[in-house]
């Protein structure tokens, strides 16, 4: 038998000193070298030939992420990550809350703590606001200004006819809005909607006011004398019910006495807010809030017979003079 052909020469592309026909099993074997940041794989990859580009590194392995780990903050303008979100869970029965990981979130102060704390933006505050909204209707009234309320707080009132004749209590919430008026409202919440609900017409805000009590205003009409309260009794309106510490406030005019509202309450100490708001409104009025009602006054018959004895007697001097 022939002896078989070489084979022919394969160029590799690599100069091994030799020639370029060199075969592949004189082919020295290529020096390895280790590849950084690379696991056990990447150990004996071989380095790459001279006269060959390098292959692009992929560069220091990174780290796994890690689920828990804290989310960045979001750019200006994009939405924030969903999984950077923390679902808090509130008690209702305690006012508390607390994250999915266990901590402690910031407890919401009580609406009376805020209340309470509630520095009163001066009118260019609210005014400036209200500005931002663009879904303002034309037709809303300005915000009412909160630096004239002096004195607020829970009551029960009888202010309307039927309450008054009735004698029914119903839950208020009066304001001592600047120095002679008082405001008595439906409930806390009607308040804090007529002050700060950009959005009522003139005509919805001063519905929220039950009665408006203009004690300056009052005075200066002719026919009136001004009011009077009357002092603070204990008295129970219902059988069941618990007696309640209660007074009463008049109006008077040339006609007579009218009764305009009354205030009531078991805490001793909410009449006598009430009731002091309303004496500081009347000493701001002229004559202390009430004129003189001698004339007024209903009588005895003894006091009619002195008035009538001391007329007479002026009346027989006047006659014995020449």
């Amino acid at each position: 038998a022939s002896n078989p052909e070489p084979a022919p020469p394969v160029n590799s592309g690599i100069n091994t000193g030799s020639g370029a026909g060199a075969s592949l099993d004189s082919a020295p074997t290529l020096p390895t070298m280790p590849i950084a940041g690379g696991g056990d794989e990447n150990k004996n990859r071989p380095a790459d030939p001279p006269g060959k580009p390098p292959l692009p590194s992929a560069g220091p392995e990174r780290a796994p992420s890690k689920r828990n780990s804290t989310p960045q903050e979001p750019v200006s303008g994009e939405a924030p990550a969903l999984n950077g979100k923390r679902r808090v869970e509130r008690s209702v029965s305690t006012g508390s809350s607390t994250s999915s990981k266990g901590e402690p979130e910031i407890k919401a102060k009580p609406m009376e703590g805020l209340l309470r704390g509630w520095s009163e933006p001066s009118q260019t505050e609210s005014q400036s606001s209200v500005g931002e909204l663009d879904d303002i209707p034309s037709d809303a009234s300005p915000l009412p200004d909160a630096r004239p309320i002096l004195a607020r707080g829970n009551i029960l009132t009888r202010s309307s006819l039927r309450s008054l004749v009735m004698k029914k209590w119903h839950s208020s919430f009066w304001a001592r809005y600047g120095p002679t008026s008082l405001l008595v409202f439906r409930s806390k919440d009607d308040f804090e909607d007529w002050l700060n609900n950009p959005y009522h017409s003139p005509r919805q805000r001063e519905y929220l006011v039950k009665a408006r009590l203009d004690f300056f205003g009052e005075m200066k009409k002719a026919d009136v004398r001004g009011f009077k309260m009357t002092e603070i009794k204990l008295k129970s309106y219902d059988k069941k019910g618990r007696p309640v510490h209660n007074f009463k406030l008049e109006k008077w005019t040339n006609l007579g006495v009218s009764l305009v509202a009354a205030f009531a309450s078991q805490d001793l100490a909410e009449v006598e807010a009430v009731r002091d708001a309303v004496s500081q409104s009347l000493e701001m009025c002229p004559s202390h809030g009430l004129r003189n009602i001698d004339d007024l006054l209903v009588k005895t018959p003894s006091e009619k017979a002195l008035e009538l004895m001391g007329n007479s007697k002026g009346n027989s001097k006047g006659s014995k003079d020449p």
